[in-house]
């Protein structure tokens, strides 16, 4: 993976430069921005903001994620909490995180459909690293901007819920042309309706 990120990454080494140049994949920071790839952010402090190269170091950065993503094994719930004891700490409301986990051992959406106030919901889809997006709805707008540095994950800024989400998610689906006969949207509690239950649904495309 260091190769191809370094191949697909390289630009040309300047003389005397601050700038982030991997030109090798010998280069310390190609597998350490590598591996960082699907947190909530990577970010390059000191030559974004002080190098002599802050463009192509921001540049460099969004090729080595663009590489990584392509390669990027999805994560399963038996892997993501292997050395861990989950008793008694698995609330009901993790079981749609699970349940959407497992959903895509057997079948493929066009993509998840993730109302939610926090973005707390959308960030335990991303920890699972799906093969398709999440689209996440929120009414905050600081909530749908902090998701925009959640990987897999593409915050939508709506203060109303819709009219009908199944109209909403065939609309969406269509305009950005997903492939797939379905969609997964999840929802739960929220500011407007306190009393509602967590939930899944199958929206047939």
């Amino acid at each position: 993976m260091a190769d191809q990120c370094a191949h697909s990454a390289t630009v040309s080494d300047r003389e005397g430069g601050n700038g982030l140049n991997f030109v090798t994949a010998a280069d310390p920071r190609v597998p350490t921005i590598a591996n960082g790839v699907g947190t909530d952010g990577v970010m390059l402090s000191a030559e974004s903001a002080m190098g002599d190269f802050p463009v192509e170091s921001v540049a460099m950065l969004s090729r080595i994620a663009a590489t990584v993503e392509a390669n990027r094994r999805r994560t399963t719930v038996k892997e993501m909490y292997a050395d861990v004891d989950l008793t008694g700490k698995v609330l009901p409301l993790h079981l749609i995180s699970v349940g959407v986990e497992a959903s895509l051992e057997y079948l493929k959406p066009a993509a998840i459909f993730a109302r939610t106030d926090s973005g707390a919901s959308a960030r335990r889809l991303a920890g699972f690293r799906l093969p398709v997006w999440t689209v996440a709805i929120s009414p905050d707008a600081k909530t749908a901007q902090d998701l925009l540095f959640s990987s897999g994950v593409i915050p939508v800024h709506q203060l109303e819920p819709p009219a009908s989400w199944n109209s909403f998610v065939k609309e969406w689906v269509k305009r950005y042309e997903l492939p797939g006969g379905f969609a997964i949207l999840t929802q739960g509690p929220s500011a407007n309706d306190p009393a509602s239950n967590h939930r899944m649904e199958i929206i047939n495309l």
